[in-house]
Formats: structure tokens, C-alpha cells, sequence
């Protein structure tokens, strides 16, 4: 049996035109620790983006504690991807007006220790074909670090302005400067 394929136009767009811009990413982050990612979304089409969304994809080795923002609504995820070293999640937007913007805060949190690894921010509605217009997606690159915590021997009295030395192993030795 034969199959016709018959290749058809995408949906017309709504005139909507979603960006994303990741304000200052974060290169490092710590096992345990949330380190904060700032997205900026904005509509630069002329017309409303109805049913807007915020997406990302994640490595394995970190997890999206929460979303915040103002406009946030119900959230997917994080969720594997089959197949893969990836999670991804998303959550609802609502209307963005043309020309309007709007911030949400994503919360990573790093499960292991990985080299550099790259995170992607993504936006999109239901009328706006995808790769059209203002970019739909930020990626940076971020990298998860063990975290650390030292414990030193309290050094008793310590007068403002002076230094003392507290030692334990090769690793844990510091020079500290009493300041307040």
C-alpha cells in the first residue's frame, strides 16, 4: 500500500511574539543549595498571547524546586524525558498583553555534582508558530559543585582588626581577619 504524504501550512499566527531573556544566570550552583534563575518574557507581537507558557529542560543531576512569579499559574514537572539525561516542566502564564512583560524565578537545585551542563528557558503560545519572530528560547550553561561545609574550633577572644589562624586538615586551614 501506497501513503500519500500532503504537507499542509502551519496555523496562521495570532499576531502574538513571545521572547525570553535569562537575566544574569547563574554559572554555579551547590548539591542542596536553590540558586535562583530570573526569566524575562515578553510579547513584542501586536496582538494578546493567549495561553502563554513557560517551559524549561534541565539536566538530571539538578531539580526545579518551585516557579514563582506573578503571573504563574498551574505548573507541569520536572519530569524525565524517556530516554535521556533531561527533566522538563512548565506552567501557565494566562493572556500576555502586546508590548507587555512579565518575570518569573525558577529555582534550581543541584542532586549531584555535574560538570557544565546547559539549562534551556522557553516560551510559547498556542498561536505563535515556533521559530518565528522574537527568540522563544535562553539557554546558559551551569554547573553543580558539592557543597561544602567546614566547621572550625571556635578561637575564643579575638580583637577587632587582628588576624588569627584556624587549622584543621590541608583543606580546612584559614587565615581569618576579625573585622566587627
Amino acid at each position: 500500500a501506497l501513503g500519500v504524504l500532503t504537507a499542509c501550512e502551519p496555523p496562521p499566527s495570532d499576531g502574538s511574539d513571545l521572547g525570553v531573556v535569562v537575566v544574569a544566570p547563574p554559572a554555579t550552583g551547590a548539591v542542596g543549595q536553590a540558586t535562583p534563575v530570573v526569566a524575562g518574557i515578553t510579547n513584542h507581537g501586536t496582538d494578546p498571547a493567549v495561553g502563554a507558557r513557560v517551559g524549561y529542560v534541565v539536566p538530571d543531576a539538578v531539580t526545579v524546586a518551585e516557579v514563582t512569579g506573578r503571573r504563574v499559574a498551574a505548573c507541569t514537572g520536572p519530569s524525565p524525558v524517556a530516554g535521556t539525561s533531561f527533566l522538563v516542566g512548565s506552567c501557565e502564564l494566562g493572556t500576555l498583553a502586546p508590548g507587555s512583560s512579565t518575570s518569573v524565578e525558577i529555582a534550581l537545585v543541584g542532586v549531584t555534582a555535574i560538570g557544565a551542563s546547559d539549562v534551556h528557558v522557553l516560551v510559547s503560545s498556542p498561536g505563535e508558530p515556533p521559530g518565528t519572530g522574537a527568540s522563544n528560547q535562553a539557554t546558559f550553561s551551569h554547573r553543580v559543585i558539592a557543597g561544602q561545609t567546614i566547621a572550625f574550633p571556635d578561637p575564643g577572644p579575638v580583637a577587632v582588626g587582628s588576624s588569627f589562624v584556624v587549622s584543621g586538615t590541608a583543606a580546612t586551614t584559614a587565615v581569618l581577619h576579625y573585622v566587627s
